[in-house]
């Protein structure tokens, strides 16, 4: 991960129309308002160089430009807390158009897929 090339200035503008672009969507789809909350939802075991981060159920991750967060294993992901629980994250994946999942430290790697109304293991699906 640590060769892994870091999204630069210009490459964040068009990460931040990505991300109004997700926004919109999640609202439409799950008619509903997002809101990020300050707090990165999970929960680091290892801190790495350069600002990469261990989590036992996600791997190795980059949150530097949260809500982003780039996973070693899954791609880029846009990431909100759940409501209640800010453990429950729902999750864009932008890997081949995989879009919003919900998943959780115990659920992973499954997540809910609400576009095809069945649990998918994530990452056989970027693989």
């Amino acid at each position: 991960p640590l060769n892994c090339i870091i999204p630069n200035v210009n490459d964040m503008d068009q990460i931040d129309t990505v991300f109004e672009q997700v926004a919109k969507e999640y609202s439409a789809v799950f008619n509903v308002s997002y809101e990020v909350l300050g707090e990165v939802p999970i929960q680091p075991t290892v801190f790495m160089p350069n600002g990469w981060k261990k989590s036992d159920w996600l791997g190795v991750y980059y949150d530097a430009p949260y809500p982003w967060v780039y996973s070693e294993e899954l791609g880029w992901l846009y990431l909100i807390p759940g409501k209640f629980d800010p453990f429950d994250i729902w999750m864009y994946v932008a890997h081949d158009g995989i879009g919003w999942v919900w998943t959780s430290e115990t659920a992973y790697p499954q997540a809910w897929h609400p576009g095809q109304n069945n649990w998918i293991n994530l990452p056989d699906l970027v693989d």
